[in-house]
């Protein structure tokens, strides 16, 4: 749970007020309550009737099973139509306590005012209760393959095929981000290939579901019903090339170059830097890790996308998934 507040110099008192009454006094507003839930309802069935994001859905919660990674951050609808305001109440009470709150501010601003004005907020403003951090287990990915139909009633399918992949505490992790981006983007091989050359796919590409420890790393495509079991080959194809050590020295320096690209971009604004601060911190990672990163892509080359491939693009833990018409 984040709040965030951006306002101007002159007015960070308002700001620090809100902020205080937003902690120790939030009134949770029964009618407010309704409308945000309603809303947030109507976006997931909104959501729904996209194919790639149903499909996306259905595939954490047969990859996750139990695990709470199943459940995205914005809920299941079946659940949200059980929430009540008082459970709402109950996790805010939960999570606002001293020993788990972290603040970052960022921008144009006094340290030592602003430090004197947060001082009696952190430390008399704010249940001191220890929080209880929840054990989550760390997830190792299916037992075993699953190959899964889903049907829905649209003219185009959806191929999803997803493995097992590290967390972001993880040593590797930097290997994932490099992997994501090969396959990733108009100018991947995996796009050119079933894209463009082969003219199979409307979109294709990878993305991850991210966590401290454990993560899921999925390929997508979408396409026609009848191409669908062609995506399915180039996919595999792609991944065996870079399982055989065979990504190219150009391709390295492209992933490299538009990784320690982002970085930088997406912290333009005061309430990214803050955000990313905030993050870092909660994570226990360096505040301004941008040159370790830097170093650690500079590292990788084919070799460790290969190992990384052939540990986690693993088959017997593979779970795919097809959404297509009946």
């Amino acid at each position: 749970m984040s709040l965030a507040i951006e306002v101007l110099p002159s007015d960070v008192d308002v700001a620090l007020d809100l902020l205080s009454d937003a902690l120790t006094c939030p009134t949770f507003d029964e009618a407010t309550f309704r409308i945000e839930l309603d809303a947030q309802i109507a976006n997931l069935k909104e959501e729904d009737d996209e194919i790639l994001d149903y499909g996306f859905r259905k595939l954490r919660e047969r990859f996750f099973g139990v695990h709470p990674f199943a459940i995205a951050s914005d809920g299941r609808i079946a659940d949200l139509e059980q929430l009540s305001r008082l459970d709402v109440v109950a996790h805010f009470e939960r999570l606002v306590t001293a020993s788990n709150v972290v603040l970052a501010v960022s921008g144009d601003f006094d340290r030592a005012n602003l430090q004197a004005r947060l001082q009696p907020l952190l430390e008399s403003g704010i249940t001191t209760k220890p929080f209880k951090v929840d054990q989550t287990p760390n997830y190792p990915g299916p037992a075993e393959t699953v190959n899964v139909v889903e049907v829905m009633d649209r003219e185009q399918a959806v191929v999803l095929q997803a493995y097992p992949d590290v967390g972001i505490k993880d040593e590797r992790y930097a290997v994932g981000e490099m992997l994501n981006e090969l396959f990733s983007g108009m100018s991947s091989r995996l796009f050119e290939r079933v894209r463009e050359d082969k003219g199979m796919a409307y979109y294709v590409g990878s993305s991850r579901v991210v966590g401290l420890h454990s993560s899921m790393f999925v390929f997508y495509a979408g396409t026609h019903p009848s191409q669908a079991p062609e995506v399915i080959i180039e996919i595999d194809a792609e991944i065996a090339r870079v399982a055989a050590g065979k990504v190219t020295e150009e391709e390295l320096a492209r992933c490299r170059t538009r990784l320690k690209a982002a970085r930088p971009m997406g912290r333009q604004t005061i309430g990214a830097r803050a955000m990313h601060a905030a993050i870092n911190l909660t994570y226990e990672l360096p505040l301004a890790d941008d040159a370790e990163h830097a170093e650690k892509l500079d590292g990788i080359d084919a070799t460790a996308m290969a190992e990384f491939a052939k540990e986690f693009f693993d088959v017997e833990r593979q779970v795919r998934m097809i959404v297509q018409p009946a």
